[in-house]
């Protein structure tokens, strides 16, 4: 099972190396995914995700839902877990997830 944080609105500005280190910032075993306006939007909306450019003076920040996404060894989305869930709440979650019969 791989869990991933979605990184949509702070990938519109996050290249390269900047990219890298921001998502090890999180876990090193974190993926980084980028693409362009059009693309970042397909994926929002598949993901049911929220982003928009917030103006911050002569700068900008990004205003985004912020969800933790767990997936199965058979890369099936099996749980989204809100920023806010009490710890109790995403471990009884995950055990009943890791209770349920594994793929071969």
């Amino acid at each position: 099972m791989e869990i991933a944080e979605s990184l949509m609105g702070n990938a519109v500005h996050a290249f390269g190396a900047a990219k890298q280190l921001l998502t090890d910032s999180f876990d090193p075993s974190f993926i980084g995914l980028y693409s362009d306006l059009a693309g970042t939007g397909k994926v929002a909306k598949e993901f049911r995700v929220f982003y928009q450019k917030a103006s911050a003076g002569s700068s900008y920040t990004i205003d985004h839902t912020a969800y933790t996404y767990v997936y199965d060894a058979l890369g099936r989305l099996r749980l989204t877990l809100k920023h806010d869930q009490p710890s109790e709440k995403t471990t009884e979650d995950i055990r009943r997830l890791l209770s349920q019969t594994q793929p071969d």
